[in-house]
């Protein structure tokens, strides 16, 4: 069985990558830095498969690092949950490449034979790295405080190599990838396959996909989906959504998603909201047992 270091080391060591092809210069590969921008306006927007999904997942990614960096090492209850967490966004990272491997790389070959060759490369070896980082999780949160500073700090430079090749993963996918999706399917077509995908998940995938998706995405891309999922969704269950929302969101903020959801539903969803609070309290102080006159503070 490979160790750690050795699963992680076709991402992380530096002096592989740059034997194998100079892949951090040549041009079109996911290590390069496209040479121009294209600029806004220049042609009409298309659908993009990849543009919210992948916020999310830089959003988690950076959350991620940040609480592996800080992370306080002794102690058991702050380990277990960053480890909890990070075990749970690292499974969102293994069905994230399951969804692109059983949707979009077979429709870019169905239409572009090899076109989805790089990326299929690149997935697994992500495949093996998000193995080797939760089983360094693990055993991180399984040793004795006294024991756990030297390999936290370890899974935590992991991470990062980690994040930073993926990161370049997706720049190579929102460009190439897209450029071949753009030119051979119509955005009805990719549309559907956006639906197919999301069909596939259940409703806890979902829901965790949320989490982030309510701190990475504008209110212009977040409200949509929201206003989407009303429509689908009971009343009770909608409210629990939009509490997990806001919940990631500073009060500006909340305020403005709730008032473009109710502009795109026509339900007043923050308002709908205060007033079940305002019933819950009136609930509660009726059933209240009532104060005996004589218990003030004047009486004696």
């Amino acid at each position: 069985m490979k160790t750690i270091d050795q699963a992680l080391l076709p991402i992380f060591n530096p002096t592989a990558a740059a034997e194998d092809g100079e892949r951090c210069r040549a041009p079109g590969r996911a290590g390069a830095v496209p040479p121009a921008i294209a600029q806004p306006g220049a042609a009409p927007l298309r659908f993009d498969l990849y543009a919210s999904i992948h916020k999310a997942i830089r959003w988690g990614s950076a959350e991620l690092l940040g609480r592996l960096g800080a992370i306080d090492t002794d102690s058991d209850a702050e380990v277990h949950a960053t480890a909890q967490a990070l075990v749970a966004f690292l499974e969102q990272l293994r069905a994230h490449l399951r969804h692109e491997n059983r949707h979009l790389h077979p429709a870019m070959e169905a239409r572009r034979p090899g076109s989805a060759a790089q990326g299929g490369e690149e997935h697994e070896a992500h495949g093996v790295s998000i193995d080797a980082l939760e089983a360094e999780m693990r055993a991180v949160a399984a040793l004795p405080a006294a024991r756990r500073r030297e390999p936290a700090q370890r899974l935590y430079r992991h991470f990062a190599l980690f994040t930073a090749e993926n990161f370049m993963h997706m720049q190579h996918e929102e460009a190439a990838h897209n450029a071949v999706l753009w030119a051979e399917y119509s955005d009805a077509e990719l549309l559907s396959i956006e639906h197919a995908i999301v069909a596939s998940q259940t409703p806890e995938q979902l829901a965790g996909w949320m989490h982030w998706f309510a701190a990475a995405l504008p209110t212009a891309e977040l409200a949509p989906r929201l206003a989407g999922a009303r429509a689908g969704m009971p009343a009770e269950a909608f409210e629990g959504l939009m509490a997990q929302v806001a919940a990631r969101q500073a009060p500006a903020r909340r305020a403005q998603l709730h008032r473009a959801v109710e502009a795109m539903t026509g339900l007043p969803v923050a308002r709908q909201r205060v007033a079940h609070a305002r019933a819950a309290r009136a609930a509660r102080t009726a059933l209240a047992p009532a104060r005996p006159a004589s218990a003030s503070p004047s009486s004696s």
